[in-house]
């Protein structure tokens, strides 16, 4: 079994070597992965001396462990730089804290300032809970939407804050999420047009927490599919993209950009690929609509526009409106 592993992996056929997992524990499996030359399709890999295990391919392996009810081997994986170490164990020391009552399992998680909490007013929402941070606090509303409840909560801006209140919904019940903010413009888009990223460049740091190095987090999760189709009936235009996901709202060099667009990214943001990953690790259903603000298209004359406010309110609409024709579990 392993020679056969072993051969299909390096001949670059996952699935098949993946469809032998159950036959061995996935411990041994990403051993015989480590060992193998990377056949990944991954930009990044072109020039690795190492082998980097394909993202899908791991969470893969994950699943098939998880699904045969056994208890996934705790693995930590080292690397000289520490970004690109990943711990598999799902066991962390601090854990969020837990509601008394579950909250619903559909959410809408935005970044739209205090239009979320107008809106909650305006739709007698009740507060289930409260996010209690350092700089301030976030109300975790639950909204009547026809026969259904739906948990609505502002997201505050930069991937680790984002992720870490994320993480509260899903500890309390939260399956499904649809988040919305806006984002920049890397290629020649009007502001306060509609997009639907499916695809998140990791340059940020909190994703590598959840998920192993690669440079892309897909968002093909139903929600992202749900979305569109429901913009499509609508008759709203939009397009899907490929974003870029950055901490360094100051470093984005004339250089980078340029660099960003030439593998394919029209948008750049904040949090994408960082709540993409929580969302992949955790199990949960995720997709993102985005509203284009400031442009970077070109270098030399960047333009703010209004940062894509005429957006703030419909999108807060059309999330809710999304969500609650969401099929339920």
């Amino acid at each position: 079994i392993r020679r056969s592993k072993l051969c299909f992996l390096q001949s670059g056929n996952y699935t098949t070597a993946l469809c032998l997992c159950g036959i061995m524990n996935a411990r041994a499996f990403i051993i015989i992965l480590l060992k193998c030359p990377c056949r990944y399709a991954d930009q990044s890999s072109a020039s690795c001396n190492r082998a980097i295990i394909p993202q899908r391919l791991l969470i893969g392996i994950l699943s098939v462990e998880r699904s045969m009810h056994r208890e996934v081997e705790k693995m930590l994986y080292k690397d000289g730089t520490p970004i690109l170490e990943y711990d598999t164990s799902e066991r962390s020391l601090f854990e969020t804290k837990r509601t008394e009552v579950p909250l619903p399992e559909k959410a809408v998680y935005g970044f739209l300032g205090d239009c979320i909490d107008e809106y909650a007013k305006a739709h007698g929402a009740r507060i289930a809970d409260v996010i209690h941070t350092i700089t301030r606090d976030y109300p975790i509303y639950v909204v009547k939407c026809g026969s259904e409840e739906i948990c609505l909560c502002q997201a505050p801006m930069g991937a680790p804050a984002a992720v870490q209140n994320m993480e509260i919904l899903i500890a309390n019940g939260v399956r499904h999420i649809i988040s919305s903010g806006s984002c920049g413009v890397l290629t020649d888009m009007p502001e306060n047009e509609f997009i639907v990223p499916v695809r998140a460049l990791r340059d940020e740091g909190t994703s590598y927490k959840y998920l192993p190095p690669s440079r892309f987090t897909e968002l093909d999760m139903p929600m992202t599919e749900h979305i569109c189709g429901v913009l499509g009936r609508k008759g709203i235009p939009f397009r899907r993209c490929t974003t870029w996901t950055t901490d360094g709202l100051f470093r984005e060099t004339p250089d980078m950009v340029e660099y960003r667009r030439s593998e394919g990214c029209d948008t750049v943001d904040m949090e994408c690929a960082s709540l993409a990953a929580c969302a992949r690790f955790r199990g949960v259903d995720l997709g993102m609509l985005f509203f284009t603000a400031d442009s970077l298209a070109d270098i030399d004359n960047y333009d703010q526009r209004d940062f894509g406010k005429a957006s703030l309110v419909p999108a807060l609409k059309l999330c809710m409106d999304i969500m609650g024709s969401y099929p339920a579990s």
